[in-house]
């Protein structure tokens, strides 16, 4: 592309040798000239396209423009089109930058804990979501990761764009058995009458039938292999008894609860890895508020983009005083009875219930008598001096 724009033209009239003899003697320079019948056709500068234009006014002859071309042409039909060029640096600056900052954390190997622990380090260490990438120093970062955790036995950091890659190898398999190999008894968590036992490991001190009490070691980690000889284990097991408790739940005629308010907003954000762009610039949501969020994730061709759409809901809410009548406040005693088996007495079984209300002159009390069969062994370390 020719940097000096050029102007291709079409002349027409019956003074073409006029036409040709004016170009030679004011040294126009034309190219690819082709005379046809009383057609004239060429290309010419910019620079000297005006010459041309008076030349055929002088000579009463027709004039046409076929094409322009040339690099400054371009840049003026860019500039009345400002749009596009501030567009286009805006582009530019923000794959600047956001290839220098970090976007996110890629990790290769370690469990959920030990990731959690490395971001945790990180974030003292002012390394976290939107950080310049090329301010960390990532073999010095390697060196102290390894010094400062021991569940690490080797470490690889680097950089791609905007992601911090985290390769590491944990020193040994973090499972439940392998966190606790010491050995251990098995103790009761409550007093009752043993109608089970599973045991998997270590001697078992009691039987099915016996009564036992809280504390009472039911498995113990210390078996007498001989007369001189010891050998300590890590119990194993469950043993299931059956039991009696007693639960208390209470329900004043006057509480506080919290009372969701109608007023929900929602705010829109342009999710770009792990940051948050508003797509909207309202007032800061003030006071007591819950969140509900919800990513749409966006795709082209089938491939998810890096790039989601986040909404969250925030619905206020704040405390009142509620008032119960009697038969209000009984129902919610039996409501929160209800929650108790739900979730606490869920491994359990339960074989009686008896209930008891009794009211007072500020709500009433529900006590339930459970009688239940459940799993009371809990693990206690053996300490060996």
């Amino acid at each position: 592309m020719s940097i000096v724009e050029t102007v291709s033209f079409k002349i027409t009239g019956n003074s073409i040798s006029k036409l040709l003899n004016k170009f030679l003697d004011l040294r126009i320079k034309c190219r690819n000239l082709i005379v046809s019948g009383n057609a004239v056709f060429g290309q010419t500068s910019i620079i000297d396209w005006k010459s041309v234009e008076n030349i055929c006014r002088e000579l009463d002859m027709e004039i046409e423009i076929v094409e322009k071309k040339g690099l400054s042409l371009n840049l003026r039909w860019l500039w009345h089109r400002k749009g596009i060029i501030l567009g286009f640096t805006v582009g530019l600056i923000m794959i600047t930058l956001l290839s220098n900052i970090m976007l996110q954390v890629r990790f290769k190997g370690g469990n959920d804990e030990t990731k959690q622990l490395l971001l945790n380090y990180m974030k003292d260490k002012n390394i976290s979501y939107g950080c310049f990438m090329p301010s960390i120093d990532t073999f010095n970062l390697e060196l102290e990761m390894l010094q400062e955790f021991d569940e690490i036995s080797w470490i690889g950091i680097y950089k791609t764009g905007g992601t911090l890659n985290i390769d590491l190898i944990e020193s040994y398999a973090k499972t439940e058995n392998s966190q606790r190999r010491l050995p251990s008894d098995l103790i009761a968590s409550h007093d009752g009458k043993i109608v089970k036992v599973e045991v998997f490991g270590g001697a078992l001190l009691t039987t099915v039938g016996s009564g036992v009490h809280k504390g009472q070691v039911l498995v113990s980690g210390k078996v007498q292999l001989s007369d001189t000889e010891t050998k300590m284990y890590r119990s194993e097991g469950n043993i299931y008894a059956e039991y009696v408790e007693t639960v208390s739940f209470n329900c004043n005629y006057e509480d506080e609860r919290m009372v969701m308010l109608p007023d929900v907003e929602k705010r829109y954000f342009l999710k770009f890895y792990e940051i948050d762009l508003p797509l909207t610039f309202s007032k800061k949501i003030k006071g007591q508020y819950k969140t509900k969020d919800k990513i749409n994730k966006l795709s082209f061709l089938g491939i998810d983009l890096p790039i989601n759409v986040k909404s969250v809901e925030y619905t206020p809410y704040n405390f009142d005083v509620v008032n119960y009548s009697k038969e209000e406040a009984e129902k919610e005693a039996y409501r929160l009875s209800k929650n108790y088996e739900d979730n606490l007495l869920k491994n359990c079984e339960i074989l009686d219930k008896k209930e008891s209300i009794s009211h007072s002159e500020n709500g009433i009390k529900l006590d339930v008598t459970y009688t239940v069969i459940k799993n009371i062994a809990v693990e206690k370390e053996i300490l060996i001096k």
